[in-house]
């Protein structure tokens, strides 16, 4: 964390300060800046002290600033146009639907030409990753049923709300409307195009696709086309990082994959090791059971289904399959030439935990059989191909 100058930052503080006036109904002055990214990173995050605040307002904001070489907001084509104004449709989205018990921080504004938002301050980032890095299960276990309860309260508040999230995604992008059952079928292709690829890469090593194979694979699409009453705002990416966690309270934080789909897409990370994340290790079972009872009593509220164990097992398994095919899919062709460490595990001891973690699960439930059989196959083969893979380790708080 440094001080910044103000003169590099003139004119996005000139226009939060701006912002500010207008959403506090109150002239606002920044102060003083204080960078909180490197140089280096996708985004610039500035903690602005605010002057003069009246009681009840807070004393300093978050700017965060997309980081482009050449950021144009209306370039829908570009990663960087989308991931921010994902960010920002995020950020607005549930300062709305949940002002009195907020799910992230709070929405305070933004520029879309300069490529910024005005959020909460949170305070300094104490995250879920402090709690399973260290080495005391009492803490970190609580820190996870926190977090599953986060996601259980997210997905139970959003049910219903689509209208709302396309309109804001409409009025801050006229030029493209936005249609959540259009993204849906888009997820839907994707997953049928991932799992065309592990097929493909099975063969190679091969392994006998198992009649039936295509079926399941179907399913998965099918839930993904049409979540139902599954059909949520998801995160997208709810990694440990991706949480400010402090005094046993916990708000989700970057928005940027956030979209409308199936609710138990995030609501499996845990179980199924984080899959987008560098800080992968393995839960213990009673653990992972006291989460999903977490998660599903949230999520319960405001979804039937959820309370009914035939349709939250299929849920389950069916999500665990997309993780399964997008996350294997994606590093099994490199995983074959040689291995790599990401973050806190390798990528091989990766893909062999997620097969056969899905394999046990899928055949524990009686769901997905030929996609457990192809995974358990998969497993063993990988196993004999990569004999001094281990499986991926617990994390170090329940290691004892």
């Amino acid at each position: 964390m440094t001080s910044t100058p103000a003169e590099p930052f003139a004119a996005l503080l000139a226009a939060a300060q701006n912002i500010l006036s207008t959403t506090f109904q109150t002239p606002v002055q920044i102060i003083h800046t204080e960078r909180l990214t490197d140089e280096d990173r996708r985004n610039t995050v500035l903690r602005c002290r605010l002057a003069d605040i009246p009681a009840g307002q807070p004393s300093s904001v978050i700017l965060k600033q997309v980081v482009s070489d050449h950021y144009q907001p209306d370039d829908m084509d570009s990663w960087d146009t989308q991931r921010f104004l994902r960010d920002w449709i995020g950020a607005e989205f549930l300062t709305e639907i949940s002002p009195t018990a907020p799910h992230g921080p709070r929405f305070y504004g933004g520029d879309r030409a300069l490529g910024f938002i005005l959020m909460e301050d949170l305070g300094a980032h104490h995250s879920l990753v402090e709690p399973l890095l260290e080495e005391q299960a009492a803490p970190a276990e609580q820190a996870l049923l926190a977090f599953a309860s986060r996601l259980g309260k997210l997905h139970a508040d959003t049910i219903g709300t689509a209208p709302r999230f396309t309109q804001l995604n409409n009025v801050l992008n006229p030029s493209a409307p936005f249609d959540i059952q259009r993204s849906c079928l888009q997820q839907a292709t994707g997953l049928r195009e991932q799992a065309e690829l592990l097929r493909t890469q099975a063969e190679r090593l091969g392994i006998a696709i198992p009649s039936g194979f295509a079926d399941d694979i179907h399913v998965i699409a099918n839930a993904l086309a049409d979540p139902g009453p599954f059909l949520a705002y998801t995160h997208g990416d709810p990694c440990p990082d991706n949480v400010f966690y402090v005094d046993g309270h916990l708000r989700l934080i970057d928005f940027e994959f956030g979209h409308f789909s199936h609710a138990l897409k995030d609501g499996v990370y845990g179980q199924f090791f984080f899959p987008t994340c560098w800080c992968a290790n393995q839960l213990p079972e009673p653990v992972i059971a006291r989460m999903e009872q977490a998660y599903r009593s949230e999520l319960g509220r405001t979804c039937p289904a959820a309370q009914d164990d035939q349709l939250f097992a299929a849920a389950l398994v069916s999500m665990c399959g997309f993780w399964l095919i997008h996350s294997v899919g994606q590093i099994l062709e490199r995983a074959l030439q040689e291995d790599s460490t990401w973050g806190i595990a390798t990528v091989r001891s990766r893909i062999v935990s997620r097969l056969q973690t899905f394999a046990n699960l899928a055949t524990a439930h009686n769901q997905l059989p030929a996609l457990a059989n192809l995974a358990s196959q998969l497993a063993e083969t990988l196993a004999a191909h990569w004999p001094d893979t281990p499986p991926l380790a617990h994390y170090p708080a329940f290691r004892s």
